[in-house]
């Protein structure tokens, strides 16, 4: 488990999340989610930005990284975020690679949730057991959702009604 943890987030909430940010792009009826194509304009909107960088500025386990820096100007994003992101990943993405194009959605999911901002409305929690308060595992969940294809959404969606009409 990451050892710095956040207000932990319900896969509920992460997940509505995600939707939203897909109706936002108008990106909700898309078989396979165009994550290089939005990134950029994403990030603009939340005064970031991206940085294809060279694959050895970047240690061989990080293939991307989110810098965030105080942003006191602006309430709505409280922080500057900037993702570096390795030029080989970056040219994976285009590519199409899964791998690649999940480290760049997972990388703009900490920035969308505001990990690593540290603002005084954000109350960072010190329990290292409760895995909803991971980053990790909610910009994982939050890029795998964003990710999905609306056919595999619904499938999940419906699987899920059909479940929950069953107990």
């Amino acid at each position: 488990m990451n050892p710095k943890t956040v207000p932990p987030l319900s896969r509920e909430h992460i997940v509505e999340q995600a939707i939203q940010m897909r109706i936002a792009t108008q990106k909700d009826n898309c078989l396979v989610f165009p994550i290089v194509e939005i990134i950029e304009p994403v990030l603009e909107c939340m005064n970031g930005s991206l940085e294809v960088v060279e694959d050895n500025e970047l240690p061989s386990n990080q293939p991307a990284k989110i810098v965030a820096i105080p942003n006191t100007d602006n309430e709505i994003w409280p922080c500057i975020n900037v993702i570096k992101v390795k030029e080989s990943v970056y040219n994976g993405a285009i590519l199409g690679n899964p791998e690649d194009r999940f480290t760049m959605a997972h990388e703009l999911a900490h920035a969308f949730l505001f990990h690593g901002c540290p603002q005084s409305n954000i109350n960072y929690t010190n329990n290292p057991k409760c895995s909803k308060a991971d980053p990790e595992w909610q910009a994982d969940i939050f890029a795998i959702y964003w990710l999905l294809s609306d056919f595999l959404m619904a499938r999940i969606m419906k699987k899920q009604l059909s479940c929950a009409k069953s107990l």
